[in-house]
């Protein structure tokens, strides 16, 4: 199992299916002076519902970064350079490109200089706590995984397996009492970073589970997980009316999302031969699935500057403006959006993330 471990390519494939998950969901809200009842195709308003949870993607990625970097810390346990090594890797894997994608957005915003401050230090979810707007959403998820290699190498370090395994279940378990009590006392906010520890902390168990359990285990594990997920979410349908309803869903979602999703990844790891995931293994998901920091970083900026061309040259707010058949329209927009972000995610790895990536061989 521990080899099963150091590589397990669905795993890029489960990585292309959030990032197409968060890009869709952001093309279909961001479908400027239209909603899902302003358009007149079905087809279209049946997309628009689909794409909808694919916020979820973030989630998902929660999960694997819990796993994968979880999984990096206990192989590195008790050799040199532990920490050094460590950041270095996730510096390099970053840093660049992270950087790079602020420096050229900050001329074509007018962003407040706070916001931008808080981002070059990894504060962008917590930006409302000084009382500055969050410009660019996607960046608060970045915030929390650095949040996360920040304290997490530590407590790999210092506690041994028994202890971290509870630690990890600990936050599982307290995560949703946490945010079911935030939400009724008017302080809960969904990108801050300890209300959204619970995936990062599946992804560790499961990191753990995975290099001291058999593939039987990891098959059970699978099950035990999805099937907690869905009858957690089932379980919460009968609150359908009333306050009680946001407080409930606030908990458990983002806990149901985790829970299935490290089902899905316990299957993986067992090298499960199911059907189901072979479409995890197919060279374009795990081709999106190697570029997709990219492609979360640039895909806003990619609508943003989609929209601000479109209104300088049409004088419309949307591309349906100008193409008058919705579906035609919407499919040209999501297929031009799609389509740069993939050129911009393919050079990124070819001509600057690659070769800066070559780097990290060397604090192995």
């Amino acid at each position: 199992m521990e080899s099963r471990a150091k590589y397990i390519p669905e795993l890029d494939g489960l990585r292309g299916i959030a990032v197409l998950m968060v890009i869709f969901h952001h093309i279909s809200q961001n479908v400027y002076g239209f909603t899902s009842e302003g358009f007149s195709g079905r087809a279209v308003k049946l997309w628009l519902r689909i794409t909808t949870p694919g916020w979820m993607g973030v989630d998902i990625f929660f999960v694997l970064s819990g796993f994968l970097i979880t999984g990096v810390l206990m192989d590195a346990k008790g050799r040199p350079h532990f920490y050094r090594n460590f950041y270095m890797k996730r510096i390099l894997r970053i840093f660049p490109l992270y950087y790079l994608t602020l420096l050229l957005m900050l001329p074509f915003y007018a962003w407040p200089w706070s916001f931008f401050g808080l981002c070059t230090i990894y504060l962008a979810n917590v930006s409302t706590l000084f009382r500055v707007p969050m410009v660019l959403a996607p960046l608060w998820s970045l915030s929390v995984e650095e949040h996360f290699y920040f304290v997490w190498p530590w407590v790999v370090r210092f506690l041994n397996i028994r202890a971290i395994f509870i630690a990890a279940i600990a936050l599982c378990l307290l995560e949703p009492a946490f945010r079911y009590f935030a939400f009724q006392h008017g302080f809960f906010d969904p990108y801050f970073s300890w209300f959204r520890l619970d995936g990062l902390a599946c992804g560790a168990l499961l990191a753990i589970a995975v290099r001291h359990q058999s593939a039987l285990s990891m098959k059970l594990w699978g099950s035990i997980l999805c099937g907690t997920a869905i009858g957690v979410f089932f379980a919460s349908l009968p609150y359908g009316g009333g306050s009680r309803l946001d407080a409930v869903g606030t908990a458990f979602l983002y806990s149901c999302i985790s829970l299935f999703t490290g089902g899905i990844v316990s299957f993986l790891v067992a090298h499960s031969p199911y059907s189901a995931f072979s479409i995890l293994r197919t060279r374009s998901l795990r081709f999106i699935g190697d570029i997709s920091f990219c492609l979360y970083l640039v895909h806003m900026f990619v609508l943003d500057g989609f929209h601000r061309s479109i209104h300088a040259v049409f004088h419309r707010e949307w591309f349906g403006g100008v193409v008058h058949n919705q579906i035609v329209a919407y499919f040209i927009f999501a297929s031009f959006v799609f389509l740069i972000c993939l050129t911009l995610g393919t050079l990124s790895r070819d001509h600057f993330e690659g070769p800066i990536r070559q780097h990290r061989v060397r604090f192995e």
